[in-house]
């Protein structure tokens, strides 16, 4: 045995690095040579690198950096290596007679040697990594291309799944990092489709008595999702069912507690979980009376519970992909391995179906997935789940971004009865095949609501500003008449005020807890998501009301006499106050159906709070003093005539 101390040339470090790491099973070998390497970080990681291939998982950058914190004491590596081969042997000679004769440091290496040889054997006992390996296994059992090495015509798998993951700093769970490094178009992996879990494949297990052709995609599939679950060790899929997260790990917000739900308050995404919560609820009620209730013996309810059920909806609302190229028609699916990359808004990389073996001769086809741009070693590779706003991602996957180009607040509008041309709008968007409904238009940090503008045209059109003309003539993709425009834009002003009232929280606080990333980390996950959620709508609603704000000024003013001040095009808001008609109501709220709640009066909402003047200035800072939104709150405040 040779106990010596390196504190001589790196190169010499990284040659006997190479030349320990040439064997594949380092790890079972009993040390004979241990070597303390006094370096830092920088050389501790090309090293850990190297010892990827020997640990069964490979992890991103930080998680590297906490395993060599863990297993490299105070930056001493210790290693395992065979010296038979002559190549090791010169080397260790070479090294030896370099350093000279230590026998001082023999005791503290064979301990050093003991720690790592122990943090190894921790490793290969982690169970997600014994899971992981199982899952391979099943994979390569069941045709899919894993393999590290190459074979004959097939490239080694350019991918490895990582237990923990991080973005935007969170963890994301399990993914998919890039074994070495990529390139754009590369083809990551194809799974066959008789491992996807689809609606056929339930139909197949249960028939089409329990399953027919009608039942919902999401039923069917969370149907069968728990039936493989229940099956244990005796189900297909049980190596892909073992790695799939508990729902506490994705925790969507449709099933947060009602605690945790009032940090939503004022966001839209507060009544959409609600909802989708309670058609969850309603759904698991209709699959119980029509199929579990009928068949007992098949289904018992005390293992087909609702809490199974809910934990299949999440695993679907958060992994499932539309298959939209398959040649039978768009599927939805569960596709296993593929499902484990994660979600970056940024990325181009999708899941679909493609033909399998030989282009226009197979029949066969197959899930395949190709990489969008070039990765590096180790780095992540994502997918995109779509164009989904911080509002979608919260409520189906349990996180929202910090940046996020889709994201966007939904505004609900819809006509009034109040309208004196309620029947004569009615009709005409029953034509269009709108009907009553409200509609949902959603607003953009970076694009003006150009349809917003249109509907609220003919929601608030007046026979004055229509003149002998039809209504069901008129275009309102255009501009009617400059007072019509100008109580459209008022209108949308109101709306996004109204909105803003209903946060608990300023823009201005909520990013100063975002900034402050000591007391941020410090918060529950719940909470993060929801300052994210709450500050991004807000500034997604106050850009709206400058954009709108700039186009108000865009618009033409008249002069009714010589000695009357200059007014809003079409008429004084004298005139306004006293003639009865849609534009000078006292509230545009009288005759645009807002679906949501409506803002509380300034007196009652400043009791006990405190936040309401602060969040007033979030957007005096865009608005003119004088607007008539800000004129109609103070009159609703103050009691003003």
């Amino acid at each position: 045995k040779y106990m010596m101390i390196c504190d001589s040339s790196f190169r010499r470090i990284l040659s006997f690095v190479n030349i320990l790491c040439s064997f594949n099973y380092v790890v079972s070998y009993i040390p004979e040579i241990s070597i303390k390497l006094n370096e830092h970080s920088g050389r501790l990681l090309q090293i850990s690198d190297r010892l990827s291939t020997s640990t069964c998982d490979v992890m991103g950058l930080e998680n590297r950096h906490r395993h060599c914190n863990r297993y490299f004491r105070a930056g001493k590596l210790f290693m395992a290596a065979d010296d038979k081969s002559s190549d090791d042997r010169s080397l260790l000679e070479q090294m030896r007679k370099s350093l000279g004769e230590r026998e001082d440091v023999f005791e503290d290496a064979e301990s050093e040697s003991k720690q790592l040889l122990q943090g190894l054997r921790d490793m290969d006992r982690d169970p997600n990594m014994k899971l992981n390996n199982k899952f391979l296994d099943w994979l390569a059992s069941n045709g899919v291309w894993v393999k590290q090495e190459s074979a004959w015509g097939r490239a080694p798998h350019p991918l490895v799944i990582s237990s923990s993951t991080e973005d935007d700093g969170e963890s994301s769970g399990r993914g998919l990092l890039a074994r070495e490094g990529m390139s754009e178009g590369e083809l990551m992996m194809t799974i066959p489709l008789d491992l996807c879990l689809t609606r056929a494949v339930s139909q197949r297990i249960f028939g089409k008595s329990i399953v027919p052709d009608f039942t919902d995609e999401y039923i069917a599939i969370a149907l069968l999702l728990m039936h493989e679950k229940i099956k244990g060790t005796e189900s297909l899929w049980k190596p892909y069912i073992d790695i799939l997260p508990k729902p506490e790990d994705v925790y969507p917000s449709f099933i947060w507690t009602e605690a945790e739900l009032d940090m939503l308050k004022g966001s839209p995404t507060y009544f959409a979980s609600i909802s989708l919560r309670n058609k969850v609820e309603r759904e698991y009620a209709l699959l119980k009376e029509r199929v579990f209730d009928a068949n007992p013996t098949v289904f018992p309810t005390s293992k087909y519970s609702s809490e199974l059920f809910f934990w299949a909806f999440i695993m679907l609302f958060s992994r499932a992909a539309r298959l939209s190229s398959k040649s039978s028609g768009e599927e939805l699916a569960l596709v296993p391995y593929a499902d484990l990359m994660n979600h970056n808004p940024y990325s181009n990389t999708y899941i679909d179906a493609q033909r399998s073996g030989m282009p226009l001769i197979s029949r066969t086809e197959e899930v395949a997935v190709y990489s969008d741009r070039n990765y590096k070693k180790f780095e992540q590779v994502f997918i995109n789940y779509g164009e989904k706003g911080n509002a979608d991602l919260l409520l189906l996957y349990g996180f929202a971004l910090d940046r996020n180009p889709f994201d966007s607040v939904d505004i609900s509008v819809g006509l009034s009865r109040d309208d004196p041309l309620f029947l004569s709008k009615k009709a005409y968007l029953d034509k269009s095949g709108r009907g009553m409904a409200s509609v949902r238009f959603p607003l953009q940090l970076s694009r003006y609501p150009s349809e917003l503008v249109d509907f609220l045209r003919l929601l608030l059109v007046e026979p004055e500003d229509l003149g002998m003309q039809p209504l069901d003539r008129v275009d309102f993709n255009e501009p009617i008449s400059p007072s019509l425009e100008r109580r459209v834009l008022v209108t949308m002003i109101g709306i996004c005020e109204s909105y803003i009232d209903q946060y608990p929280t300023t823009l201005a606080q909520d990013e100063q807890m975002i900034r402050d990333r000591g007391m941020f980390n410090t918060l529950t996950r719940q909470q993060r998501m929801a300052i994210r959620l709450r500050a991004s709508e807000k500034r997604i609603l106050l850009q709206t009301i400058k954009a709108v704000q700039e186009e108000l000024l865009k618009l033409p003013t008249v002069v009714n006499d010589i000695s009357a001040p200059v007014a809003a095009a079409g008429r004084s808001f004298d005139t306004m106050a006293t003639k009865a008609t849609v534009g000078n109501a006292r509230s545009t709220f009288d005759w645009v159906d807002i679906k949501g709640k409506k803002p509380e009066s300034s007196s009652s909402s400043t009791e006990g709070t405190g936040t309401t003047s602060s969040k007033k200035e979030d957007v005096a800072a865009l608005s003119p003093s004088n607007s008539i939104a800000e004129r109609r709150r103070r009159r609703r405040g103050f009691g003003d005539k």
